[in-house]
Order: C-alpha cells, then sequence, then structure tokens
C-alpha cells in the first residue's frame, strides 16, 4: 500500500472525512475508491481497550470488553504525573472515582523529555507552547491559588513559554460529558475561546 500515493489521489472531502470518522469508533469505508477499509478504532494506556459495540451508551468509555490494563509506561516519560502508578492497582474500571481531582504536578523526567522537545522543535524552526486543560469545577477540586502556584511550577520546570493561567480553565461541572476527559458541545467553545485568548495574548508578547 502505498500511502502517500493514496493521500494525493484522495478529495478535501474523503481527507476530512476519513479523520473525522464514519462512527465514533470507525474511520471511513474508501476500500472501493481507494483500496483503504474502515478501521476500528481503539484505545488504551499499556495494550489495548476496545468499546463494547453491544451497548446503546456509545459516549460511555468506561464500559468496555475486558482487556489486561498495565501501569502505563507514559505516565512518566511523556505526561504530567497524574497519580503515577504506584500503589495497588483498582481490580475494575468500576473501582475508580472518576469525579477526584487532583492537582498534577510536573515530575523531572517529564519535564527533561519536554525540555528536550521543545530544543528540537527550536532547532526545525518550530515552537512550542504550554496550554492549560479543561478543570471540572467537582467539590473537592483544588482551590484556584494552588492552580496558580502549579502554572509557577510549570514556568520554572519548562523551557517552553506557558500561555495559560491554569485556573482559567477551572470550568463547571455542566461543561463535562460523560467524564472530566470529554467536554459537552459549551465546553468546547468555552475551553477553545479560552485557547485562542491565550494564543493571542502570546502572539501579541511575541511581536
Amino acid at each position: 500500500m502505498d500511502i502517500r500515493k493514496i493521500i494525493a489521489e484522495m478529495s478535501l472531502e474523503e481527507k476530512a472525512s476519513f479523520v473525522s470518522g464514519a462512527t465514533a469508533w470507525t474511520t471511513d469505508d474508501l476500500e472501493q475508491a481507494h483500496g483503504v477499509p474502515a478501521i476500528f478504532m481503539c484505545d488504551g494506556p499499556h495494550g489495548l481497550r476496545k468499546q463494547d459495540l453491544s451497548l446503546n451508551r456509545q459516549a460511555d468509555i468506561y464500559v468496555s470488553i475486558d482487556a489486561v490494563c498495565f501501569p502505563t509506561a507514559c505516565a512518566t516519560a511523556a505526561s504530567f504525573d497524574r497519580q503515577q502508578p504506584s500503589g495497588p492497582r483498582p481490580e475494575s474500571l468500576g473501582d475508580i472515582d472518576y469525579s477526584s481531582v487532583y492537582i498534577h504536578h510536573i515530575n523531572e523526567a517529564s519535564a527533561n523529555r519536554l525540555n528536550e522537545l521543545y530544543r528540537k522543535l527550536k532547532e526545525k524552526g518550530a515552537d512550542m507552547v504550554i496550554a492549560g486543560y479543561p478543570i471540572p469545577m467537582y467539590e473537592n477540586v483544588p482551590s484556584a491559588q494552588e492552580y496558580d502556584a502549579l502554572t509557577q511550577e510549570l514556568n520554572d520546570a519548562l523551557d517552553a513559554p506557558v500561555i495559560s493561567n491554569l485556573r482559567d480553565y477551572r470550568y463547571d461541572t455542566s461543561y463535562f460529558y460523560d467524564t472530566y476527559a470529554h467536554l459537552t458541545d459549551m465546553g468546547v467553545y468555552v475551553r477553545t475561546n479560552q485557547l485562542i485568548q491565550d494564543l493571542q495574548g502570546y502572539i501579541n508578547i511575541s511581536n
């Protein structure tokens, strides 16, 4: 399969349709036109998580076909420390409290990898910024002052500019759909506009 040739032959509409998906879990079927069949997409931290299509609740990401789940290697390799895999693991997804919100401190390994990525991008003439992420305002959410401190922590640890104040991304829970990983349409609108403001502020300062 010549991937570059296929992409060159695809129309703009086909490309847009392919990346947006035919369903929540499958890509468009382009086998007749380009020899690319529909692909079932799976996710998971370290292994596989496949959605159970027999259920009506396809937005519920916590009901899936049983699979082995290992502590994720990328927890320290490529992300902030969201309670690094240590201590007892939940026996099932039902044992996890998804309403808990924690301060996600950055560790040294993560900071070093991000700084290395920033250096390599700058060498290639690209830029990199650190922006905020949506934080649901559950009852036990850390205070705005704690997120101010985290913003400063990121500024101190990272070479890339931090363009957001994380307190600005603390949203009412009505902006979240099934978990804090998924926003509603209004949540997407609010977060997108906040990100645009942060980017505009950064661009104005840079210029």
